[in-house]
């Protein structure tokens, strides 16, 4: 309706990838996160008995990276697996393992550990299989994936991080963001009586995209307004917002040519401690590869300008 009505819209949310289809949703601007940008078999956990929110994100996650990697040029298998015994993960990595040799996995912090320790006890872990994990949130929300947990497979899991990579949403370092963040929680807290850090949550970055929206389409709405132009046409106010870089309150904001904000990732390499060595990989940096005879070429991009933050 906003398309027929030519109205602008704006949404922290949307993350699905029919919505980046710009026939049938003309007049939208997207401030979520999306995968568009990314290179494999897909793995992601629809729970079983384990019911948390994340699983919502999990098979989002991994429907949008599988039509991305085939309109990318790229064989890929989509598979889904419930996570309630070693069976089930016995079973999706014997599955995979018939189509490919990397692995994109969307999943909470349980089914992550347990899927690696079985890769460990099948073989998976000595340099022929590349783990690619994608991390929706981090907190609580999606779990604790370090790998010390203090039981008996510690140094399993911990010799199955060598053999995984972790890709995240980048979580500015400001003084700007954590400002916001400390109002954030201090607002939470005075009106729902909810504490972040109690939980060990994180703020999600969908409560920063939201923020973000208010601002980007103010900034846009007041240059409208002065121009005398109409601030109702949604093609004038796309025309302002559009293919542009905004000040976030993270930092820098793209609004690409089709209305998506291009969000800054984080590739973690999981050597002796998770969450050691954090790379800042911006879109820009991001090259397809497709088949070519490089190492890069598994995971279907160049990381060569990746900026090392830690």
């Amino acid at each position: 309706m906003a398309g027929y009505w030519n109205y602008p819209i704006l949404t922290p949310v949307g993350t699905d990838d029919e919505l980046g289809n710009k026939n049938d949703f003309r007049t939208l601007t997207r401030l979520a996160f999306n995968y568009e940008h990314l290179d494999i078999t897909v793995i992601y956990d629809v729970m079983g008995k384990r019911q948390i929110p994340s699983r919502n994100f999990n098979r989002l996650i991994g429907e949008n990276l599988h039509k991305e990697f085939e309109k990318a040029g790229l064989t890929c298998t989509l598979l889904k697996f419930v996570s309630d015994s070693r069976r089930d993960y016995l079973d999706v990595l014997t599955a995979a393992n018939r189509t490919s040799r990397v692995f994109a996995i969307s999943g909470d912090s349980v089914a992550l550990r347990q899927l690696m320790i079985v890769a460990h006890s099948l073989g998976m872990l000595e340099g022929d299989y590349v783990f690619i994990y994608f991390e929706s949130f981090r907190g609580n929300g999606n779990g604790n994936i370090h790998w010390k947990r203090g039981d008996q497979y510690d140094e399993i899991v911990r010799k199955a991080y060598e053999s995984m990579m972790v890709v995240s949403l980048f979580k500015p370092s400001s003084s700007q963001f954590k400002t916001f963040e400390s109002r954030v929680k201090g607002r939470s807290m005075e009106l729902y009586n909810f504490s972040f850090d109690a939980l060990q949550y994180e703020v999600s970055p969908y409560v920063t995209a939201f923020y973000d929206a208010f601002t980007v389409y103010g900034q846009v709405l007041k240059e409208t307004i002065e121009a005398d132009q109409d601030y109702n046409d949604a093609n004038e106010i796309n025309q302002r917002m559009w293919n542009r870089t905004f000040d976030g309150v993270g930092g820098y904001l793209r609004i690409n040519s089709n209305g998506d904000r291009e969000m800054d990732m984080i590739k973690m390499k999981k050597e002796s401690e998770i969450h050691s060595n954090w790379w800042r990989i911006t879109w820009d940096d991001l090259t397809w590869i497709a088949y070519a005879n490089s190492e890069a070429s598994s995971l279907g991009c160049s990381l060569a300008k990746a900026e090392h933050i830690l």
